[in-house]
């Protein structure tokens, strides 16, 4: 008992013994500043890019063909009678070249109308003219165009025009020999509608 009480009484003398020593107040660590960093510019934003604006689809195009139109004028005949040229007798087989008359819806002889020959005789180049009216040898309304001055081979394109130039028949083929009896085509042409008024001078 003795032994139990001395020794807790020198635990007691122990624990009054020790001083509790005060715990150490930690010091505030020094601020680093942080660098400060300049604002960057603003990112911009991308400008809205437009939408394609719709192209339109073309509509398909219709094209109206125009109907074929029968010209004013027909030959008479489909093709050239050939003659001995009766107004160019001198001198013998001198002279070849195409002559005749144009009429109109009636049957009267019209003037005022150009007569266009063209093609080849001899190797030769042909563009020829003539006017209805100028030649009475031939009738009321007659022409005359001279091809060659002889007899050769030929061929050419024999067409109506008015005065202004505009056609009125299509282009009528015919060829020409080497005979002084058959030198002279005679061709002659009628109005077809009888609604046209020629080009007078």
């Amino acid at each position: 008992m003795l032994k139990r009480f001395c020794l807790l009484l020198s635990l007691a003398l122990l624990l009054s013994a020790c001083r509790v020593l005060p715990e150490p107040t930690p010091e505030p660590l020094p601020r680093i500043p942080f660098p400060t960093l300049p604002p960057s510019p603003p990112t911009p934003l991308p400008s809205p890019t437009p939408l394609p604006s719709p192209t339109p689809t073309p509509e398909p195009t219709v094209e109206i063909q125009a109907q074929p139109t029968l010209p004013p004028f027909i030959p008479l005949q489909q093709a050239p009678l050939f003659a001995p040229p009766f107004a160019h007798a001198e001198p013998p087989c001198g002279w070849m070249g195409a002559a005749g008359q144009v009429f109109d819806g009636e049957g009267r002889p019209l003037n005022g109308i150009i007569v266009s020959v063209v093609g080849n005789v001899a190797g030769q180049n042909v563009d020829a003219l003539g006017f209805t009216g100028l030649a009475p040898a031939y009738g009321p309304g007659g022409y005359e165009v001279t091809l060659h001055n002889g007899v050769a081979p030929g061929i050419f394109w024999v067409q109506l025009f008015d005065l202004a130039a505009q056609p009125l028949t299509e282009p009528l083929n015919f060829t020409m020999l080497t005979d002084c009896q058959t030198s002279l085509a005679v061709i002659n042409f009628r109005q077809l509608d009888a609604a046209f008024q020629p080009v007078l001078p």
